[in-house]
Formats: structure tokens, C-alpha cells, sequence
């Protein structure tokens, strides 16, 4: 299975899934969710994540799935 590009971005930066969820505050099987697409962050968080792994959303996320983020955080 090709890797998620949250994965792809952590990777690169050697980040482990642990170590972003503590750098998030969130629990690592939520960090799992956002990689498998199963549960997408609210802004907030995605904001972060991007931060973090020195990506733009636009690269960790396709524009539909920023919708449902900006949606999810109204």
C-alpha cells in the first residue's frame, strides 16, 4: 500500500506516529486515522500537522478533503 502523504511527510522528517501525536496532543490512534483517512483533523489541528511537517495542506490533503476540514471546524 502506497503511503498516505501525512506518512510520506512524516517519514521524511524520520517523525514517528508517537512522537506527532505528542507533538499534537492527541492520542497516536488518532494520528493513525488522519494517515488512513478514516477521521480527518479540524482546522486547527491540520494547521499544525502542516506546520510540523514543514508541508502545505494543499500537499496533505486533496482540495475536497480541506473542505470537509474547514467544514468540520463550524
Amino acid at each position: 500500500m502506497k503511503d498516505s502523504t501525512i506518512t510520506y511527510y512524516r517519514k521524511k522528517l524520520d517523525i514517528s506516529q508517537q512522537k506527532l501525536s505528542e507533538l499534537l496532543d492527541l492520542p497516536r490512534t488518532t494520528v493513525s486515522f488522519f494517515e488512513t483517512k478514516k477521521q480527518y483533523p479540524d482546522k486547527k489541528t491540520a494547521e499544525k500537522i502542516s506546520k510540523i511537517l514543514k508541508a502545505p495542506m494543499g500537499a496533505l490533503w486533496h482540495e475536497y478533503e480541506l473542505e470537509l476540514i474547514l467544514e468540520k471546524s463550524k
